[in-house]
């Protein structure tokens, strides 16, 4: 049988994702002031005046393709699928998918060892939150995954086929955004405008990579603000409840001036232009890097901001002050 539909012997799995983990302090203090209002406008790059969003026909479900294609939805329709680092059976597997897992796939047809391959990507998790692991560590449950997959057995026998994807409605809050699985935002949103009323509650911060992300302001994870809910008793630097969290690029750089604690109106969009040019520099490092392809789409799922808006303010504690 081949390696693609592993039915000798569970691979050793290997995660082909970045996993960047941030350490969190506890509690929340509860602010003494009620927010000032102000009007300043701040474009985050060159445009006309803030209109509103038209009304554009965002899609209640994306019909499967006729053929397997780069955006499309595909889903897997045997058993322990094999997903690999990349195209070709000789590559280290990532783990096994079990029937029905779907994704997005962000790269392909490559022929390889007789079979043809694509780049699947999972839909991820909403913000905040997790999935319960198989107790076999091989097979990949949780939709966090990102690899290659042979398409058939190349006899005319699918392993994945085009799918339908229903999608959520329009998202108009930064709970309804960061409800939603970021691959299916992706899909079913698009580039289209969208606007979101939020506090500023991450200032960005700085990682150490023996490499260098380009363009910094997209492809770096850790260079973005983050953008909570308008309420000064949820905080990113607690961990004791659940909070809605949306990061934010800026393509011309962010507005200096800003501080924890601003309450804005934002406009941006996801799957921007810019993240087909995402890579790391130099490309040639020797050490484990992402697949590239994964870089783009890492890329193409962050929230780019069009147009902000400062409303008010909330003081906030300083971050230190959350104490474990």
């Amino acid at each position: 049988m081949p390696a693609s539909s592993t039915s000798a012997g569970a691979p050793e799995p290997r995660l082909g994702l970045v996993v960047l983990t941030m350490l969190l302090a506890a509690c929340v203090g509860s602010p003494t002031s009620t927010p000032s209002t102000s009007s300043a406008s701040i474009a985050a790059s060159p445009g006309p005046p803030r209109t509103p969003v038209p009304t554009l026909a965002f899609p209640t479900s994306l019909p499967a393709s006729a053929t397997l294609a780069v955006d499309s939805w595909a889903k897997v329709v045997v058993d322990r699928l094999n997903i690999r680092e990349r195209a070709g059976t000789d590559a280290p597997s990532l783990g096994l998918l079990p029937t029905g897992s779907a994704g997005m796939i962000a790269a392909g047809p490559v022929e390889a060892d007789g079979y043809d391959w694509y780049a699947l990507a999972a839909p991820g998790l909403p913000y905040a939150s997790g999935c319960a692991t198989n107790q076999d560590p091989s097979i990949l449950d949780c939709p966090i995954w990102f690899g290659w997959v042979a398409s058939s057995d190349g006899q005319g026998n699918p392993w994945i086929v085009p799918a339908e994807l229903e999608c959520p409605a329009a998202p108009t809050t930064i709970a309804q955004v960061t409800g939603i699985q970021p691959g299916v935002r992706l899909a079913c949103f698009g580039s289209r405008p969208l606007d979101f009323a939020g506090m500023i509650d991450l200032i960005p911060g700085d990682g150490y990579y023996p490499f260098a992300w380009e363009p910094r302001w997209l492809a770096d994870p850790l260079d973005a603000f983050g953008l909570g809910v308008e309420d000064p008793t949820h905080s990113f630097y607690s961990p004791t409840t659940p909070w809605p969290f949306l990061p934010l690029r800026f393509p011309n750089g962010p507005y200096a001036g800003w501080e924890r604690g601003d309450l804005v109106q934002i406009r941006g969009h996801f799957d921007d232009p810019a993240a087909t040019t995402c890579h790391i520099s130099p490309p040639d490092f020797p050490g484990s890097v992402p697949d590239p392809n994964f870089l783009v789409f890492s890329c193409r799922e962050r929230f780019v901001v069009e147009q902000v808006t400062v409303t008010g303010h909330y003081d906030l504690p300083d971050q230190d002050q959350y104490s474990p």
